[in-house]
């Protein structure tokens, strides 16, 4: 999803990953370039609003090692940055600077993967996460990135428009691939002001 700043693409993509989370429990990661601005713009941000907007039978409780019980709950752990949800599904969010640290969270598999504001991401973690979607969990992969639009010669540019490495080889899976465009101005919920 490319587009500028307010035209709704976080919001979004974090209610197609949340709706996934309630109808199968499976796990999805979310990541950030750096840890610290995932936790601002998805833990403090991103979440509460999108639960508080489309989910109002759900709430967001902080909690450290305790297990939702109540469908409607989920238990959000600051210790590990994860969302739990009373059926097992979670979302746990991250980031891609410490190589070390990126390899240990995608080692078990996922169902759904959200790169967030991917200009500032390498495309060297796209392609090492693309391989991490892998868990059985009778969902359609997905792998979902966000970003502001950036210069043609971008990776994300390449990837999902031109449909090519950034060698301009083909990809080997085009049809994987693709965008769409979404503008501030077609936001319903910014001001006129803005």
């Amino acid at each position: 999803f490319f587009g500028g700043s307010g035209s709704g693409k976080t919001f979004m993509v974090l209610y197609l990953i949340i709706t996934r989370a309630i109808k199968r429990p499976y796990s999805h990661l979310i990541l950030r370039r750096t840890l610290q601005s995932a936790k601002v713009s998805i833990c403090h941000q991103g979440m509460p609003e999108v639960v508080n907007v489309c989910f109002p039978g759900f709430e967001i409780v902080s909690a450290s090692g305790v297990k939702p019980v109540h469908p409607g709950v989920i238990v959000y752990n600051k210790a590990d940055n994860r969302y739990t949800f009373s059926n097992g599904s979670y979302i746990l969010i991250g980031g891609t600077e410490d190589k070390a640290k990126l390899q240990k969270l995608l080692g078990p598999g996922w169902s759904t993967i959200y790169f967030n504001e991917a200009t500032e991401i390498p495309e060297e973690a796209f392609d090492m996460c693309y391989t991490r979607l892998r868990q059985n969990s009778g969902l359609p992969f997905r792998f979902f990135v966000d970003c502001n639009p950036d210069f043609k010669s971008h990776w994300t540019f390449y990837r999902f428009v031109g449909k090519t490495f950034a060698d301009k080889k083909p990809l080997a899976d085009p049809e994987n691939y693709g965008y769409f465009l979404m503008n501030p101005g077609d936001n319903p919920h910014l001001s006129e002001a803005y």
